[in-house]
């Protein structure tokens, strides 16, 4: 099974500060806006909006990336990224609860090729149904969405942080505090 590992922890609070990044606004401020616009329906915060847009269960994602700019980059930390990808979820019932029927859902992220291969969310914006969109491609995974961070044994470099990825619980059965301890 495949998976898309939704990092929302390095935007939630406070937004890029790249010189060069359109979204400057946290994911909080921005998901307030998207809440004014979608009205009564709303879910009360982004991480509830998040988990019914990409729940955890297999769906279909169409993935473009917009910009002109589609090769391979080097960030500041040596890591290999594509900049400014944008992820949009297939409509469904988990939608359709917390969305008029007349938008569409997307987000805008950088994908890092780490240890964890992950799209680091720093945008998140409605767009109309009716809009022509090109270049997609679409994949089935399940979403896997961080919004904290964990400590982890390692047995051979002591304990590491790392992103809580909701979904690894379930991926690799670890369910007991001893193993996570939520920072």
């Amino acid at each position: 099974m495949a998976y898309l590992y939704l990092n929302f922890i390095d935007n939630l609070e406070q937004g890029s500060k790249n010189w060069d990044d359109f979204y400057t606004s946290s994911l909080t401020e921005q998901y307030e806006v998207i809440k004014r616009k979608i009205g009564n329906i709303a879910a009360d915060n982004l991480q509830q909006f998040i988990g019914a847009v990409f729940p955890m269960a297999s769906k279909s994602y169409y993935i473009s990336m917009p910009g002109f700019d589609r090769r391979m980059q080097t960030n500041k930390r040596g890591k290999q990224c594509i900049y400014n990808i944008v992820i949009r979820p297939e409509r469904d019932y988990y939608i359709n609860s917390v969305l008029p029927n007349n938008y569409d859902v997307i987000i805008i992220g950088d994908l890092t090729y780490d240890s964890v291969t992950a799209v680091t969310v720093k945008g998140i914006e409605l767009i109309d149904t009716n809009v022509a969109k090109f270049g997609e491609k679409r994949v089935n995974c399940t979403a896997a969405c961080a919004f904290s961070k964990v400590e982890k044994v390692n047995r051979n470099t002591g304990n590491i942080i790392v992103n809580d990825f909701i979904e690894w619980r379930a991926i690799y059965g670890r369910t007991t505090k001893q193993e996570y301890r939520v920072l």
